[in-house]
């Protein structure tokens, strides 16, 4: 094994290895790393998946297309069977620090998890959330569409509704002037955009222990 480790090299490409065995053909493979984050109080902060692994609150529940949905606008995590993670380290970190139920100090720090895929472990199945609710959209014909009707800011609101949440209670613009309605806001497009803003990726299936590489401290 220490002899296989040393013919593969890392890159300068985070994430992507190397096969450089002298005189052979060089491949390249990418691992697939992901994070989440884990607030004081919560969960996954009370308990090392470093030594448990990853698992749903409701792997029994069915998944679809309506339950992604609350799972990522909702947060109706305790009857999903998705785990929740992100390629982006700040989103993970972002949740650490903000969503627990105390801020985190350096006496109990906040937790990252960095996960890898190498190899994929069997049982479990990934999903992009956006590749996922996009399929199911609707015709550009049907009416209701799932688009918003207001102005092209309503989606700064949907990514941070405390700085932004106002323009969401904007009457709507017609031609004849303002309609006195907000702007419409389906479960699909809140879905869509918050899936994108987190970087988000869904587990379906059991993360093994071996899969969860690090745990980082954020105080």
């Amino acid at each position: 094994m220490a002899a296989r480790r040393s013919r593969l090299r890392a890159t300068s490409t985070p994430g992507t290895i190397i096969d450089a065995r002298p005189g052979g053909v060089r491949k390249s493979r990418t691992v697939a790393r992901y994070y989440r984050g884990a607030g004081v109080g919560t969960y996954w902060h009370g308990r090392d998946a470093r030594t448990s692994g990853f698992v749903a609150a409701s792997p029994g529940t069915t998944a679809g297309v309506s339950v992604v949905m609350d799972h990522i606008v909702n947060q109706l995590t305790l009857v999903s069977p998705y785990i929740s993670m992100t390629r982006s380290f700040e989103v993970a970190e972002s949740y650490a620090r903000y969503y627990g139920t105390a801020p985190p100090t350096p006496a109990s720090p906040a937790f990252v998890y960095e996960i890898i895929f190498d190899p994929m472990p069997p049982g479990i199945v990934l999903y992009d959330p956006v590749q996922y609710l996009a399929a199911s959209l609707p015709s550009p014909l049907v009416t209701p569409p799932y688009q918003h009707n207001g102005g092209p800011d309503v989606l700064l609101a949907l990514v941070d509704r405390v700085a932004f949440g106002h323009i969401l209670t904007r009457p709507v613009k017609n031609p004849g002037g303002t309609t006195g309605a907000a702007p419409s806001i389906t479960e699909q497009l809140n879905a869509l955009v918050r899936a994108l803003r987190d970087a988000e990726v869904l587990a379906q299936g059991a993360i093994p222990q071996t899969c969860v590489r690090q745990r980082f401290s954020i105080n």
